[in-house]
């Protein structure tokens, strides 16, 4: 029995072992200039949008940032449960 709880620690463990070493080779992978170009820019645009959002008294809930007719929708449904 202490013999078969110290073999199933020990695959555990060396199975845990071999998935982080294959985890660093997926983690390591090399980007593309153009690629790091544009998830930058992805997050500065996403970043000064949320600021503006963030800025805006009148939008304190997500809701309150849709068109009218959309935001009749859904607080219609929200109301409904």
């Amino acid at each position: 029995m202490r013999r078969s709880l110290f073999i199933t620690t020990f695959l555990a463990l060396l199975e845990a072992g071999l998935l982080a070493a294959q985890a660093q080779d997926v983690m390591s992978a090399d980007l593309k200039p153009q690629t790091v170009q544009a998830f930058s820019r992805y997050v500065s645009l996403t970043e000064a949008r949320i600021e503006r959002q963030v800025a805006d008294p009148r939008n304190f809930l997500y809701v309150d940032q849709l068109p009218e007719s959309r935001r009749s929708q859904v607080l219609a449904e929200l109301k409904q449960g």
